[in-house]
Parts: structure tokens; C-alpha cells; sequence
């Protein structure tokens, strides 16, 4: 992350004059002298003429990127840039411009020539836009309503019912007795002290702690213990696949599985405001606009959410994965579905030169 930060304020700086290969002179200064750019040395009026570096002025989730009622700018993303700043061997004189008001999220081809904050970097960008190495991994995913009615600390008595473990014990039971009854007057390791007995004895219906002494001797308590672990295999066989099935319930409770069935349903879609998840979905989908509802904050996506496509609302979202990330610490009732489709990142950006806006 380092690096790559890094690597955003070397690419600002290197446009000062136009040439790149300032900074591939560049080195450390020694001790004791200016922490100016070279190139600003050379040419001290260029110090009046700070980078102009813009930034989204965001709505919702600015936990990465806002401007505060104190009028600075702050965020995950603007931490990230200020720690850049440490690792460059020269000052940079910059000053922010937000992009938007504050009220809803900005259209991010209004940034300005520099930009740091959460800017994915997709295809159209790259056309136009040159990018550091991403700082933030990320991708689109989809979330819906889940069914959390299955998790609790107790999820592993449900497989079965009351009265199934109630027959599983008194099994158990009934095995013991049947083996020690066998074993008792021809095996040693099953006599002594009724406590050493009765421990013998469950012990070596379970299985799990069967100890190499104790084994059974009688032809009829083997012939026993093989039918016991026929049926235990059944028992647990049964077990296990009735608590997969349990904890798929929260996957299965959604209608959707993945993108494609998404897809290739006809219900709405929400998607949030100024995100690119919006012509991705048109663009590279091929799912019609009508299908699409853009939506403003995590509010208006759980609001839309509840009701469902039916209701006015959307059977799913499809956004990034930090802002879903964020969105759901604190709603349980919502889940992703599948995994992300597609493979992208955040990086910061300069607009290529002779290109004068990006998409």
C-alpha cells in the first residue's frame, strides 16, 4: 500500500514540468538541506502555483472521502495520501478541490486534473486517465435479503429433533449395556471398580476414545460393536448432511445464487449513485436500464431491499465490495451472495496528457 501511495505523489509531481524523468534524478537530500523539488529550485516561481488535486465530495460512506462541517477534508483516502506525503523526498505544495456539493454523490468525471479518494480503476478510465497501483483490491458483489433464523450458538442441536436425540442416547445406552453384559465375565479391562467400569463401557461404544487395551474379546460383543458401527456411521452421515443443509439455509433463502440468475431474472437492481456499477450492468450485462434503480445512501438500499423487486423496491444491490462491507456491519438481516464478479481496485489518478476529462 506503501508503494503504491507512493507512487500516486510521483506521478502528481513528475507533471510539474512535463517530464517524468525529473523524478528518476531525484534522490534523497542530504542532511540539512532543502526538502524542495528539484525542479522547484530551478524555478522558484512554480512554488506559487500549488497541484490543484480534486476529490470526491461524497453523500454516503465517507468513512473514505469527505469534506467535515470544520471544512477539511478527511477520510480513509485522505489518510492514505497524507502518509504518501512522508514518503516522497521533496514538498509538494497541493491544494484540495472538492467535486459536488456534499448532498449526493458527485459524477467523478468533474474531478480535476490530480484526484485522490475512492476512484476505481475500470477500463474507460485507463483511456484517459493515468492510475497508480491500486491501494484498495476490490470488485463488484451482490447483496440481498438472508435468512438468519438458523444462526445461533445452538445451530448444531437442530439436525435433529428432540426425539432423535433422545433414541441416539438411550442407543448408546443400550449398546453399553449390551457390550458389558458380553464382555464382563470373559474381559479383564471391563472389570474392577464400577466407576473404571462404566467408563470402559462408554468408551467403547463411542468409538472416538477406544483405548488399544480395550478391545472386545467375545465373538458376539465383535459381532455387536460392527452392527453399533454401521448404525453410528448412518447416524452421523444423516447428521452432517442436515447441518450443511441448515447452514445453506441463508444462501438458499435468496432466489438468486449469482450474478447470472440475477441476470436473467426480471427482477429491479439497485445500484448506488455515480457508480460504475451502472454501466458495467447495462454495458457489459446487457441488462436493460428499466431494470436498474439507483440509489442514494445504506439507507435508501435497506429501505429498497425490504420491500423486494414486487414492492417498488430491488431484489438485490450490486456495488463495490467496501462500501457493501460497510453497509453491512450493521445489518445482519442482509448477506452477499456468491462472490465478487468482477476484479478491480482504488487507485489515485492524473488525467493523461492531452486529455482534458476522464470517465
Amino acid at each position: 500500500m506503501g508503494k503504491a501511495a507512493k507512487t500516486a505523489m510521483e506521478l502528481a509531481v513528475s507533471d510539474i514540468n512535463g517530464d517524468p524523468s525529473i523524478l528518476n534524478a531525484c534522490s534523497l537530500q542530504s542532511k540539512g538541506h532543502s526538502r524542495a523539488h528539484p525542479q522547484l529550485i530551478k524555478n522558484p516561481d512554480i512554488v506559487n502555483i500549488p497541484l490543484r488535486i480534486g476529490f470526491p465530495r461524497r453523500a454516503c460512506f465517507t468513512e473514505f472521502v469527505t469534506l467535515n462541517d470544520s471544512q477539511n477534508v478527511q477520510g480513509y483516502c485522505i489518510d492514505l495520501f497524507y502518509e504518501a506525503r512522508k514518503l516522497v523526498p521533496y514538498d509538494v505544495p497541493f491544494k484540495f478541490e472538492p467535486s459536488g456539493t456534499g448532498l449526493a454523490n458527485p459524477n467523478y468525471d468533474a474531478l480535476v486534473d490530480y484526484a485522490v479518494g475512492d476512484i476505481a480503476i475500470v477500463t474507460n478510465r485507463t483511456r484517459t486517465v493515468d492510475f497508480t497501483q491500486p491501494y484498495v483490491s476490490t470488485g463488484l458483489v451482490i447483496v440481498a435479503p438472508v435468512d438468519n433464523s438458523e444462526s445461533s450458538a445452538w445451530v448444531f442441536l437442530k439436525p435433529f429433533t428432540l426425539e432423535m436425540w433422545g433414541v441416539t442416547a438411550l442407543s448408546f445406552l443400550i449398546i453399553a449395556v449390551v457390550i458389558w453384559i458380553l464382555e464382563h465375565r470373559v474381559n479383564d479391562d471391563f472389570r474392577g471398580p464400577p466407576k473404571r467400569q462404566i467408563i470402559t463401557m462408554f468408551l467403547q461404544v463411542t468409538l472416538f476414545c477406544k483405548f488399544p487395551e480395550e478391545n472386545t474379546v467375545s465373538t458376539l460383543g465383535r459381532m455387536v460393536m460392527v452392527v453399533w458401527l454401521f448404525l453410528l456411521l448412518v447416524i452421523t452421515s444423516s447428521y452432517t448432511a442436515s447441518l450443511i443443509s441448515i447452514l445453506a439455509v441463508q444462501q438458499l433463502s435468496s432466489p438468486i445464487t449469482g450474478i447470472e440468475s440475477l441476470t436473467t431474472s426480471n427482477s429491479f437492481i439497485g445500484y448506488q449513485v455515480a457508480s460504475f456499477a451502472y454501466s458495467y450492468l447495462k454495458d457489459i450485462l446487457n441488462i436493460a436500464p428499466s431494470r436498474l434503480i439507483s440509489l442514494r445512501s445504506p439507507e435508501d438500499f435497506e429501505i429498497a431491499l425490504r420491500r423486494g423487486s414486487r414492492n417498488g423496491g430491488v431484489m438485490a444491490i450490486v456495488d463495490e465490495l467496501p462500501y457493501m462491507e460497510l453497509f453491512l456491519q450493521i445489518r445482519t438481516d442482509f448477506g452477499f451472495i456468491g462472490r465478487p464478479f468482477t476484479k478491480s481496485g482504488w487507485g489515485f489518478c492524473k488525467r493523461s496528457i492531452h486529455m482534458h476529462h476522464y470517465i
